[in-house]
């Protein structure tokens, strides 16, 4: 047992080192999308307002979300100080989290740690993973808690299992799920657990005794909140929040609508650099699959087809929908290598691949002591003005930052290289995510730091509110500005202004402030135009946010 745990030690420092690397980039980012502004704000809000069942966004109900999410966030702030950086540091302990349940997964399903271990790794390098898990969005927590119910109830159909731990786990994880999203985490926790453990051991990989369990607990909990929200809400908040949801995704003009075919392109795109060993792995699958071990990844790979099917079928699509799926994908791929280790005559679709994953760690190291020499060197300000203009915002230490990490990451290349020769695959695939991190937050990192002040709301906010000053009455021309001006003003209700009254409101007595876009006020009519002036104007994004005050004569 000791020489065991000894064998995983390098895997289990490299996981710890790869969760440390989210925390850079995260530390120097403020918000920058819309989702992040609300939720955050949202969870402020509940804050301020003492209330602990139903969530509210600028004074008002907040029919989207329940409230779990965002009573977790403020649980967090006091150790964060601010509920922006709380809410970073919910979505960080999330995937640390689902790593956690990739790991008993592999144990599971593969009757090894180390594969587990290894497919956490790849995980965490998931382009999804490492731009989601720094970010405050529900996509993190949902994964979380509907992937960790799906590992539970699988571990709970093992025999000899303490099946009743295991189901009370799953029920747990359900529950909660259930008041972040809604009841569509029990249906995924459910089905990921059924589709995968009937192709993994028939019906021996079911126990239909602990699902049933685990589901009902968990819609009990759901519907209990729902009966205290019904309460403070009103019936129509807790119709609109079940039954609302549900027909706004399934309609043809549901939010983020997309074509059936959206998941089968951006689901490879969000599992690079990972997805291009995924050919391989299934051409080992395919050779050794009359092995009963290798029926685990049949069933992996049933649980993401399925999912994704479902998921297609949906009008109402985001790529953060399919998350809980990349881990099934991880655990593809990290038995694929290990495999490989032991596979004499490795199919073509597997040793390209593998030959390139070192080759690709020496180009970025070479790339990142280019950048860093030429940083040193003041090359971009010879080049042109406007690559002078966006670069003199990066942080100084940005030209060290990528001196050192190019230097570690040629040495991540050259000991992949050499594991390579040495058929040591699985630490070649360490070697590469662990360089792929690195690369990735020494890039991100100064980039982030430099672009704040270009797309995040805040600079606006907070200037805006002292222009205006703290007896202004301002109010918000269109709603869906809510919740992003709030967050840094500290305002909890602003008053939303549509564009049907503004000439009453400027009538009425007393000086009007107005905080909109660009395009808004450029479609008001021109007599209401000129009775308001730009007091303050600044470009966030794509878009150009404007603070308007009343002309007084």
């Amino acid at each position: 047992m000791r020489g065991g745990s000894q064998s995983d030690l390098p895997l289990l420092v490299a996981l710890g080192l790869l969760l440390m690397l989210f925390l850079p980039p995260m530390a120097v980012r403020e918000l920058w999308s819309t989702d992040e502004l609300r939720y955050t704000e949202v969870a402020r809000e509940m804050s301020a307002s003492d209330s602990f069942v139903v969530p509210t966004l600028n004074g008002q109900l907040y029919r989207e979300k329940p409230p779990l999410f965002f009573l977790l966030v403020d649980a967090l702030e006091p150790l964060t100080g601010s509920h922006d950086l709380a809410g970073r540091l919910l979505s960080l302990l999330c995937v640390a989290g689902s790593a956690a349940w990739i790991v008993l997964l592999g144990q599971v399903l593969f009757g090894s740690r180390r594969t587990g271990l290894l497919a956490a790794c790849i995980f965490l390098t998931t382009a999804i993973v490492m731009d989601h898990g720094q970010k405050v969005l529900l996509d993190n927590a949902v994964m979380f808690f509907a992937g960790l119910g799906s590992a539970a109830l699988l571990a709970a159909a093992r025999p000899r299992a303490y099946c009743e731990a295991w189901t009370a786990l799953a029920a747990l994880a359900m529950a909660a799920g259930c008041l972040i999203k809604g009841p569509v985490v029990v249906a995924i926790a459910v089905l990921g657990a059924a589709v995968a453990g009937g192709c993994w051991r028939g019906r021996r990989g079911v126990s239909f005794a602990a699902m049933a369990v685990a589901a009902v607990a968990a819609l009990g909990v759901a519907l209990l909140w729902l009966q205290l929200a019904a309460l403070q809400g009103g019936g129509d908040y807790a119709h609109d929040l079940v039954f609302g949801q549900i027909e706004r995704r399934l309609a043809g003009n549901a939010p983020h609508s997309e074509p059936i075919y959206y998941y089968l392109i951006r689901y490879p795109l969000k599992a690079l650099p990972w997805f291009a060993l995924l050919p391989g792995a299934l051409a080992l699958w395919r050779q050794e699959r009359r092995k009963r071990l290798v029926r685990a990844v049949g069933a992996l790979l049933a649980w993401i087809g399925v999912g994704i099917f479902l998921l297609s079928l949906v009008s109402g699509k985001r790529s953060g929908y399919v998350q809980p799926f990349f881990a099934p994908l991880a655990l593809v791929i990290a038995w694929g290598l290990s495999r490989a280790a032991h596979t004499r005559d490795l199919p073509r679709l597997m040793r390209w691949p593998l030959a390139l994953l070192p080759r690709l760690l020496l180009v970025a190291a070479g790339l990142l002591l280019t950048c860093s020499v030429a940083l040193l060197l003041g090359l971009p300000d010879r080049i042109s003005n406007l690559a002078s203009e966006h670069l003199a915002s990066l942080p100084p230490y940005t030209s060290g930052l990528l001196a050192v990490t190019g230097a570690l990451v040629v040495l991540l290349g050259l000991h992949a290289l050499r594991a390579l020769a040495d058929r040591r695959i699985q630490r070649l695939g360490l070697c590469f995510a662990l360089g792929t991190a690195l690369a990735v937050t020494a890039v991100r990192t100064p980039i982030s730091h430099a672009l704040n002040p270009t797309v995040a709301v805040k600079y606006f906010a907070e200037e805006a509110a002292r222009i205006s000053g703290p007896d202004a009455h301002v109010s918000l021309l269109r709603s869906d500005m809510d919740g992003r001006i709030n967050l840094y003003t500290g305002v909890l209700h602003y008053r939303i202004l549509p564009e049907t009254d503004l000439e009453r409101e400027l009538n009425k007595q007393g000086r009007l402030w107005l905080i909109g876009r660009h395009q808004d006020w450029q479609r008001a009519a021109p007599s209401l135009r000129a009775r308001l002036e730009i007091a303050y104007e600044r470009k966030v994004g794509r878009r150009r946010l404007l603070l308007l005050k009343e002309i007084t004569r």
